[in-house]
C-alpha cells in the first residue's frame, strides 16, 4: 500500500473507533440527531456513550469502573463538548474520592489522636474538622 492509502485507512479507523464514520453515515442519510455517537443529558452533567466497549452506558458508571477509558476520550478527537462533560464527571469522581480518603485520614487521626493523649471528644471534633476542610477543599 502507499503512504496515502496508509494514512487514508488510518484515519478512517479512527473515524469508526470514535463513532464519527456512524454519525457522518447517518446524516449522509439523512438520519435524525440522535443517531450521534453520545447523548448529553439535559442536566449537561453526563453523557450516554453510543459506542465501543462501553456503547449504552453513562460517563459516569464508566468513570467508576474504567476511568481510563474518560482519559482516552479527553485525549483523543471528540467534539469539545462530549469533553467538557467528561471533566465534569472525572472531576465529580475524584472529588468523591477525597472525600472518602480525608474520612479515612480523619478516623486514623482520631485513633492517632487517642494514642497522644487526647480525650475521644477532642480527637473526635479535630478529626471532624480535618473531614470538613478537606471536604470544602474539594468543591
Amino acid at each position: 500500500m502507499s503512504g496515502r492509502s496508509l494514512t487514508k485507512l488510518s484515519e478512517l479507523r479512527r473515524q469508526l473507533r470514535t463513532g464519527e464514520l456512524e454519525a457522518k453515515l447517518a446524516e449522509r442519510s439523512g438520519a435524525p440527531a440522535a443517531l450521534r455517537q453520545y447523548s448529553i443529558d439535559p442536566s449537561g452533567t453526563d453523557a450516554l456513550i453510543k459506542f465501543g466497549k462501553h456503547s449504552g452506558l453513562q460517563l459516569s458508571h464508566i468513570a467508576q469502573r474504567d476511568p481510563g477509558y474518560l482519559n482516552w476520550i479527553l485525549e483523543s478527537d471528540f467534539p469539545s463538548e462530549l469533553k467538557d462533560v467528561t471533566r465534569e464527571v472525572l472531576a465529580r469522581r475524584d472529588g468523591g474520592e477525597m472525600s472518602k480518603a480525608a474520612e479515612e485520614l480523619a478516623a486514623s487521626f482520631k485513633g492517632l489522636g487517642r494514642k497522644a493523649g487526647m480525650t475521644a471528644a477532642a480527637a473526635g471534633e479535630l478529626a471532624e474538622k480535618l473531614a470538613k476542610h478537606a471536604t470544602r477543599k474539594k468543591k
